[in-house]
């Protein structure tokens, strides 16, 4: 115990140590503080310490954690020999000579830990005046959280930083009115990588980098939030090295912004999975369109640029129909367009190239629609200039209802928007083609009602199948898991893409006697099954949990069998929703002999209905699409042969032609009614094989469809 008591008044000895840390005030040869061991420094203010190295002096290779600490009028706020250092809620203002923070060596374990919440105001210095860094290991260097660099002024290079490391990550940081020879927000000494979160340079002034100065390359990466350039002095971006490259990359959560002009040698790329935004012109180095989009203020004369385009496109999303006066443009790669469209204004985005070269074209992969007009042909112009012949439309134009097909005529550079109409039915109606998006209502109401089908095609051959191999039917449990592939055409022209897989398991029992030589046999069913159903452009996945029974009665080689199930479907996708369905079915057959009790041929006919109550209401631009409740009922007649004999085996073939028709359709899409989505007649194919032992009966089935559906399916059997 009293060992134990020791290293207890050891340890908080040692605390106290290192609280104090190693005090010299004022000397002019050294430093004002200097701390060798981990800890937090708290609620403290260094104040007018003129030591060279600084109020503070961190080595050692240990880890220092500054918190509500003030670093005012010093020499130098914080030095880092062979230390790390973290701050929090700190305060760097007026350290006269050497600046804020300097780290000043890249050996002995040097780390900047992070900053949070810190601020650099009027720090003067050589270089770097707020930061500065040697550092060459990223790893070294934290997250830069809310941070401010305002009026700090280096006489050389690097007002708010100074960097020779080649990566930092920033989120909320802030570059205003700081002042440099090279670099007045950052001067980067070698390869930098900027991840930036809301980061601004603004109004900082340098004779070349008013916001950065690249002495080599420089990538400015924007996620989750923006990268801006804004009234920076000496350029925006000065990229110093003849070779050196400026790589723009934008994200779907972040762009990077240039209202400030770029400057210096080399080569500039935009690239990523976003944006890249031009309000000036960026000077006179080419622009190599990598990936991602540009988008280039319309109000500006952008004819001196040059664009080199290997991969990405132009962004024209602004909401206004808009001209570009561009300059030249060589086509390593398509140059891919989404053009905005106002019919009813008579204008659509426009370009202008002075020269366009190359081996490839422009590509419109589609259209915003400002405006419309669905009553008659609208031709806008779209291409003046050079270049004309290599524009290829790849897309039509869909407004919030209606689809209108795009023409392009390659000699005048104008675009004519017709409206689509199609032929519903053999009598000749014709509607107004519709927009991809509102006929997911219907199309995912259809599969919905459609899946239901699937119970009764794998339970009622199977049924009559168990008649056949036994001389009665025995009470028993089976489980058959199935898979289908289909692709359907509608009436509509809407195509479906629907792959399905699930099981179903159930019970069946002993047969009893009716009345006039009337056997029947009683059974349950659950299944589980899912669809992946393609429509472009949407893919929508469902699940279905649906519990059912039949009765099943036979006398003299006739058959009947009815079903009634009911469940819940879920659905994900653009349509997140969870919605009742219900359905039932009457099949009647008969057995016919043909030989010695070993060939029957089975003729049979087989109506069913499926129910889907309504989904919830969505919305399509600023078109309503309702949800509605949805019947659909399939009629179906066949033929099957069997052939069975006294072993375990049994096979059969068989076809059947199959009609499915919309019972009660009410979807709307504003105030335009959609069409029936009827389904053509088509023809499905069946060949399976079973073997049955005293115990368990195995079987597997192939399933062809032709026609309007096309497709296979299969599906395993066992009964025990």
């Amino acid at each position: 115990m009293k060992k134990y008591l020791l290293m207890g008044l050891w340890c908080m000895l040692a605390s106290a140590a290192f609280a104090q840390g190693k005090e010299i005030m004022n000397n002019a040869s050294g430093y004002g503080y200097e701390y060798y061991y981990k800890g937090v420094i708290e609620n403290k203010s260094y104040q007018d310490i003129t030591g060279w190295m600084g109020a503070v002096r961190v080595s050692g290779g240990r880890s220092l954690y500054f918190k509500n600490v003030d670093f005012l009028r010093n020499n130098i706020g914080v030095s880092i020999i062979g230390g790390g250092v973290g701050l929090a809620d700190v305060n760097f203002d007026n350290n006269s000579s050497g600046g804020g923070l300097q780290i000043l060596t890249s050996g002995y374990d040097s780390t900047l830990l992070g900053l949070e919440r810190v601020r650099f105001t009027n720090n003067r210095g050589t270089s770097g005046a707020g930061v500065y860094s040697v550092l060459t290991d990223s790893r070294r260097v934290g997250l830069f959280n809310t941070v401010d660099f305002d009026y700090n002024t280096a006489t050389q290079n690097g007002g708010g930083m100074f960097l020779e490391h080649g990566y930092q990550t920033m989120k909320n940081v802030r570059f205003t009115g700081n002042s440099a020879n090279l670099g007045g927000g950052i001067y980067a000494e070698n390869d930098f990588t900027l991840i930036g979160s809301n980061v601004h340079f603004t109004g900082n002034t340098a004779t070349q980098g008013g916001g950065i100065y690249a002495a080599k390359n420089l990538t400015l990466h924007a996620e989750n939030g923006d990268i801006v350039f804004t009234g920076n002095t000496g350029h925006g971006v000065y990229m110093g090295g003849a070779n050196s490259v400026l790589r723009l990359e934008g994200t779907p959560t972040g762009s990077v912004i240039f209202n400030d002009t770029i400057g210096g040698a080399g080569k500039i790329v935009a690239a990523g999975s976003g944006v890249v935004r031009f309000n000036v012109q960026w000077g006179s180095a080419p622009l190599y369109l990598s990936s991602g989009a540009v988008s280039l203020d319309h109000t500006k004369d952008w004819s001196s640029t040059q664009l080199v385009c290997h991969g990405g496109g132009l962004h024209l999303a602004d909401s206004q129909a808009v001209r570009l006066n561009l300059g030249s443009l060589d086509l390593q790669r398509p140059l891919a367009l989404v053009p905005e469209v106002d019919m009813l204004g008579g204008k659509m985005d426009s370009l202008r190239f002075q020269s366009v070269s190359g081996y490839e074209g422009i590509r419109l992969e589609g259209f915003r629609l400002l405006s419309a007009n669905a009553e008659a042909p609208t031709t806008l112009p779209f291409m003046e200039g050079a270049g004309k012949e290599r524009v290829s439309v790849g897309a039509d134009a869909y407004d919030d209802v209606f689809r209108y097909q795009a023409t392009y005529n390659s000699s005048t550079g104008e675009i004519t928007f017709t409206p689509q109409k199609l032929l519903l039915s053999q009598g000749l109606t014709t509607v107004k083609a519709f927009a991809p998006q509102v006929l997911l209502q219907p199309l995912t109401a259809y599969v919905a009602a459609q899946a239901l089908f699937q119970e009764s095609d794998l339970l009622g051959a199977r049924r009559m199948a168990q008649v056949f191999a036994f001389d009665s039917p025995k009470s028993a449990l089976y489980l058959q898991p199935f898979a289908q592939d289909n692709k359907q055409t509608f009436t509509n022209q809407a195509q479906v893409k629907n792959t399905r897989q699930g099981a179903v398991a159930g019970g069946m029992s002993a047969d009893w006697e009716w009345f006039d030589d009337w056997v029947s046999s009683g059974g349950w069913y659950v299944s589980y099954q899912q669809d992946s159903a393609k429509f472009e452009p949407f893919t929508v996945r469902q699940s279905q949990y649906v519990a059912g029974g039949d009765l099943f009665l036979y006398s003299y080689r006739f058959f009947v069998q009815l079903m009634a199930r009911a469940g819940i479907q879920k659905q994900a996708g653009p349509a997140d929703d969870s919605r009742l369905v219900g359905g039932g079915s009457a099949l009647m057959g008969w057995n016919i002999d043909l030989a010695a009790s070993e060939w029957f041929l089975q003729p049979y006919g087989r109506y069913g209905y499926s129910y889907v109550a309504a989904g919830k209401d969505l919305q399509s631009g600023s078109a309503r699409l309702p949800g509605s409740d949805f019947s659909l009922a399939q009629a179906e007649g066949g033929m099957s042969l069997w052939k069975l004999s006294d072993g375990p085996w049994r096979w059969h073939v068989g076809g059947a032609y199959l009609k499915q028709m919309p019972v009660k359709s009410q979807f709307t899409a504003g105030s335009a009614a959609l069409p029936d989505f009827e389904l053509d007649p088509f023809v499905q194919a069946t060949a399976g094989v079973d073997w049955a032992g005293e115990k368990v009966a195995l079987g597997a089935d192939m399933q062809a469809r032709f026609g309007k559906v096309r497709g296979w399916g299969g599906s395993l059997y066992v009964m025990f």
